[in-house]
């Protein structure tokens, strides 16, 4: 083993998305290659403890306390991992070192159901992070049944693992856990005592070494294993006294491990804290401070970030900061927006300055507006679905096809031409409109049509065609933004599925610039999220690496030595 190099670049693997986890299954990989505490010649050979056992077994057998098992095949080296030779170890398989091997039933399949309360009937998920509790069974059974289901009755020191469904998920049961039950997910290991301690049998099937030889065995992928997988799978078996020396360090560095994930868990608080003080100071800005908290958090906010969801917060806040005017200098030479108050005619009466300025005061110059004041065009696509055909003759354009800033034509249905022509009586999308999703999961995410592409829209895509008053790359970062979000999902009426209607898109209220200002601002937005781009390409590479730094050095510390020496030779 070679864990010096492992131990001397901790620091730069420690944020890898698994370091910790893979740590934890690095330690049990030494565990079962022996490779975590040294050897000791005095112990007594783990094949006298398994000759003793064939004696006991046999007794058993002559007794008719347990069934003759099947015969087993001899172990190769093609069953076992490649290993250095380890004084006084063997390698066993399951069914030579129990005494029996049997999996659990489901009482309903024989006419028995479960009651509220009784015997513990223990399933796969009753048992979290390798540990049974009793806390965590939910089912229960008659004593009755208990004892109909008598081959599935657990006892004290059962080691239970999963055979179907989460495959090798595994426990030992305890005396704080009976009486109980299980059920045919459920494999049921008994008798081991004599040659394993219970707890290094269990890690031992808890690695990833264990994993490898069970897949390795079946020829590849595990939806479900048998009992005769379990007989024949492979384990090592060292000395007694070995295994608990072996035990009692891998709870040392499991402990260790624990240290070091509250650590991180601490360091990543610690940044969300500041991260999220930072942008909640820009998205409620004090004009009096902004300007040096928007410097600040420029400068810090690269080197604080290490999550994608927290570059999404920062792109976020650069839209919110846009439509408050807070990017870019105001020209009082720019002239000032027109006030228009929307007619609102379903409820007869006009929304204007005094109701939309409760939201935020805009600079001046700035006004509030309802889009309809600043579309020529909102309408939706065909409220009847048209016939679909394989032709690619226009595309069809459903939610799907509208992504966040661009249009995505992978996957796309498709409509005669006679089709389209009709369907343009209503809506014909040309460049510079806004397509928007009113209906479905994605509601509210928007894009500009920036080339000139023939389409026909469905109903759960609405159309926004904006007028002279209006850049229509500031209006889509403007519906993007939170303020504009808000209001969209604050207006949707979910019945079977969310919908935006027509007169909700009319009535949202966008924060509008002089012209020239939306032009700055949109420029602006493009470079601060350009900084975002840069910012998830290098969290990318810096994960790629870390992950890459620490698949070598788990290889390297997993590499015997023998093959290392001849490496170099």
């Amino acid at each position: 083993m070679n864990a010096e190099r492992l131990l001397a670049h901790y620091e730069k693997i420690a944020d890898a998305p698994d370091a910790i986890a893979r740590l934890r299954r690095f330690i049990l990989d030494l565990a079962v290659r022996g490779k975590l505490v040294p050897q000791d010649p005095n112990d007594e050979p783990a094949s006298e403890l398994l000759k003793r056992f064939a004696a006991e077994k046999a007794q058993l057998m002559k007794a008719g306390k347990i069934r003759k098992p099947k015969a087993l095949a001899p172990i190769n080296s093609d069953d076992i991992p490649v290993y250095e030779e380890i004084v006084g170890w063997i390698w066993v398989r399951l069914g030579e070192a129990s005494s029996l091997i049997t999996k659990g039933s489901t009482p309903t399949s024989y006419g028995h159901a479960y009651t509220d309360a009784g015997v513990n009937f223990v399933k796969v998920e009753s048992i979290r992070n390798g540990v049974l509790r009793p806390e965590n069974i939910t089912s229960f059974i008659s004593e009755e049944t208990n004892q109909f289901l008598a081959r599935s009755r657990l006892t004290c020191g059962d080691i239970l693992f999963s055979i179907a469904g989460s495959i090798g998920t595994c426990a030992v049961v305890t005396e704080e856990c009976l009486p109980a039950n299980t059920n045919q997910a459920l494999a049921i290991i008994r008798g081991t005592q004599p040659v394993f301690t219970r707890e290094f049998l269990l890690k031992s099937l808890q690695s990833s070494v264990a994993t490898s030889i069970l897949g390795k065995a079946r020829g590849g992928a595990m939806n479900n294993v048998s009992l005769e997988d379990i007989q024949n799978f492979v384990v090592p078996l060292p000395p007694i006294a070995e295994q608990r020396r072996i035990v009692a360090k891998v709870d040392e560095l499991m402990a260790l491990c624990d240290q070091l994930e509250k650590s991180r868990t601490a360091r990543e608080e610690t940044r969300d804290r500041l991260t999220a003080a930072s942008l909640a100071r820009l998205n409620d800005p004090a004009p009096e401070t902004f300007q040096t908290d928007a410097r600040f958090a420029l400068d810090a906010l690269p080197s604080m970030t290490a999550r994608p969801d927290q570059i999404k917060q920062l792109r976020q806040t650069i839209l919110n900061l846009a439509v408050r005017g807070k990017l870019v200098p105001q020209d009082p030479k720019e002239g000032v927006v027109k006030e228009v108050a929307l007619a609102m005619a379903s409820k007869g009466r006009s929304q204007g300055t005094d109701t939309i300025k409760k939201r935020f005061d805009v600079p001046r110059g700035w006004k509030w507006r309802a889009t309809a004041t600043i579309a020529d065009q909102i309408t939706d696509g065909e409220h009847a679905t048209p016939p679909r055909i394989t032709d690619t003759q226009v595309p069809l354009v459903t939610a799907k096809n509208v992504r966040e800033g661009f249009m995505d034509y992978a996957q796309t249905d498709w409509v005669s031409r006679s089709t389209a022509e009709k369907a343009w009586g209503r809506c014909r999308p040309s460049v510079g409109d806004i397509l928007l999703v009113c209906v479905g999961a994605t509601t509210g995410r928007l894009t500009v049509l920036r080339e000139p592409k023939e389409m026909v829209l469905v109903r759960s895509v609405a159309l926004i065609r904006p007028n002279q008053e209006i850049d229509a790359e500031y209006l889509e970062r403007a519906i993007r933004s939170p303020v504009v979000q808000n209001q969209i999902w604050a207006s949707v009426k979910v019945a079977a599925q969310p919908c935006l209607y027509i007169n909700r898109i009319q009535s949202l209220l966008i924060p509008v610039p002089p012209l020239p200002e939306q032009k700055r601002i949109v420029t602006r937005v493009d470079e601060l999220m350009s900084l975002c781009d840069r910012l998830e390409v290098s969290l990318a590479a810096g994960e790629t690496a870390r992950s890459r730094l620490l698949d070598a050095l788990l290889h390297e510390a997993l590499e015997p030595a023998v093959d290392r020496l001849e490496a170099a030779a």
